[in-house]
């Protein structure tokens, strides 16, 4: 039945329906009146629905940060306490929502939440984040200048905002992190050129006319370049 149906779905502002006959919403989660106070929660047990579908843990975290809104502590809880099973999601789907999220004018914000909640560590165990859970100082630091530098690039493409967080990473293991999410071969060489020539960008001047000609031809220059210029 609808009723049925709308249980099943993973939030209460993704749970209602639309009669265009009768052109009224049909309501049976409340969320109409969480759509209204900015809230994303759970339909029922956030476990219950989790355990339906890992991927929610971080699409909870994408819708949040996309509207600006406030993640329900209950489903919030949740997410913190299953995060390790995000594991058995295929990385094809946690790749487009990372997508979907970096390429948000609120991916920040997503990038932010994600780690709080213990849910990026989840997803990128080989990626060596600093703990959320340590308050240490120059912890901090280190978090505050990822996502300044992700918070500088303007309307970035998904290789360009992967480079930004991933600048500070060695090649191979940005070359690693990007194979592991079956990125394309085009993306995966884009993301690591990035990581892989940024550093060399301080020593243009020195360099002879013809291999900043090779520089300007290439296809990665103005990626390369915002790159840099977010860094700086």
């Amino acid at each position: 039945s609808p009723e049925e149906d709308a249980f099943r779905r993973d939030f209460t502002i993704n749970g209602m329906f639309y009669d265009p006959l009768d052109e009224r919403v049909i309501d049976y989660v409340g969320g109409r009146t969480e759509l209204a106070a900015g809230l994303v929660r759970a339909i029922g047990d956030p476990v219950e629905r989790f355990r339906e579908d890992k991927l929610r843990m971080l699409r909870a975290v994408r819708m949040t940060a996309r509207f600006g809104f406030q993640l329900d502590p209950a489903t919030a809880a949740a997410v913190r306490e299953h995060r390790t099973e995000i594991a058995v999601v295929s990385r094809e789907r946690i790749a487009q929502e990372l997508k979907k999220m970096l390429e948000n004018d609120r991916r920040v914000r997503a990038m932010e939440l994600a780690w709080r909640l213990g849910v990026l560590a989840a997803a990128f165990p080989d990626w060596p984040l600093p703990s959320a859970d340590d308050g240490a100082a120059e912890v901090d630091a280190n978090w505050h200048r990822l996502t300044a530098r992700l918070a500088a690039l303007e309307k970035p493409s998904f290789a360009l905002a992967l480079a930004a967080l991933w600048m500070e990473l060695a090649p191979a293991l940005v070359r690693h992190l990007a194979k592991g999410l079956r990125l394309s071969n085009e993306v995966a060489d884009r993301v690591t050129r990035l990581v892989e020539e940024a550093p060399r960008i301080d020593e243009v001047p020195l360099w002879p006319p013809s291999r900043v000609k090779r520089l300007l031809a290439d296809p990665i220059q103005a990626d390369l370049l915002a790159l840099v210029r977010a860094d700086a």
